[in-house]
């Protein structure tokens, strides 16, 4: 699908207030127009979900492969069964202790959804936003809204509107300024078709508060590698990589620090990104500081930030320092695992850490 330049509008989250604003919006949607709004999780790109040509148009803004699905973002729980399926009993336990939030279910859908907005499966993947621009725009229109991750396919999520701003000007119909997004990751993703819960991507909803709400093990399968059309996003293709060639290194810190140096030396530019326990005893490179270990939180917000950074600074070579893979440290590892293309350097010991 070819794309044609759009004079696109941009407008705050107050403007919604507007009349004219407020009409013009719903205009371009149920026309099967796109607009780019900020969600909690991150900046999504939004079209009508039921119109096959809108779903299209999304796939051919991003570059986007056209069996990755995409997520179908609702008002309320009540629109949900025009959609799909509630086949399992869990399936209310988890929306009533995530939903509105960054949990997204994969279910069998209804005939409603056309196979453009699902990658061509017989599942739908579908998810409630808490956020208040999200949750207006999805009021004001009152129709499902398919949206994706607003940044460019394979590259790193947006998280605040200059992202989307230098990704999608001329695009889209409407870009919404809704500042820096509060969770930085996007949602996690739930297989919701089979008799037990399946993690296909982490995120805020933790394995750990799934199994507390339904006092049962689930599945965890973000791992998994997919070689047919995929259930959920971020499975199949390589994602949010930078320009730089990127590469996560594992060990203590004392090897960290010892391999890190031995970087440095041969390219004082290299990229390095991770917790400022291990960066503040670094000198040289260029330091991309996520924050504390002990803040698990606040290094996912600022992720994705940092990894675009590197193509704002023109790095060609980075190193992620690994943090344990538990909690939301699972979905940032998830994330950077993706874009890194796998490639890790262990560190067992100091005589290893060679270059």
């Amino acid at each position: 699908m070819m794309i044609t330049m759009l004079n696109t509008l941009k407008i705050t989250a107050q403007d919604l207030n507007k009349p004219e604003i407020a009409e013009k919006l719903k205009a371009t949607l149920l026309s099967g127009g796109l607009v780019i709004f900020p969600t909690e999780t991150v900046y999504g790109i939004g079209g009508h979900a039921l119109d096959p040509l809108a779903a299209a148009a999304i796939y051919a803004a991003k570059g986007r492969p056209s069996d990755n699905p995409l997520i179908v973002h609702v008002a309320c729980f009540d629109q949900i069964d025009a959609l799909a399926y509630r086949e399992q009993a869990y399936i209310d336990a988890l929306a009533q202790a995530f939903w509105p939030g960054p949990m997204t279910l994969v279910l069998r859908k209804k005939a409603s959804v056309p196979q453009g907005t699902t990658g061509g499966l017989s599942t739908v993947a579908i998810r409630i936003p808490s956020h208040p621009v999200a949750q207006a725009v999805l009021s004001l229109v009152d129709v499902p809204i398919a949206a994706p991750s607003a940044n460019l396919s394979g590259k790193p999520s947006s998280t605040s509107f200059s992202h989307v701003e230098n990704d999608f000007t001329g695009k889209v119909d409407v870009l919404i300024d809704g500042g820096d997004v509060p969770i930085g990751l996007e949602s996690t993703v739930i297989d919701a078709t089979g008799p037990i819960p399946v993690i296909l991507r982490p995120g805020a909803i933790t394995q750990e508060m799934i199994e507390a709400v339904l006092h049962e093990p689930i599945l965890d399968h973000s791992e998994s590698l997919v070689d047919g059309a995929p259930k959920s996003p971020g499975m199949k293709y390589k994602h949010y990589a930078p320009q730089a060639r990127l590469e996560i290194v594992s060990g203590s810190d004392e090897d960290l620090l010892i391999f890190l140096r031995q970087a440095i030396a041969i390219d004082p530019k290299v990229g390095i990104l991770g917790p400022h326990e291990v960066l503040d005893q670094l000198e040289g490179g260029t330091h991309l500081d996520l924050g504390s270990r002990a803040h698990l939180d606040d290094m996912a917000h600022q992720l994705f930030g940092a990894l675009r950074a590197l193509d704002d600074q023109q790095i060609t070579h980075a190193y992620f320092i690994a943090i344990p893979d538990q909690g939301v440290g699972k979905a940032i590892m998830n994330r950077i695992l993706k874009a890194a293309n796998h490639q890790v350097i262990t560190l067992e010991e100091t005589s290893k850490g060679t270059l």
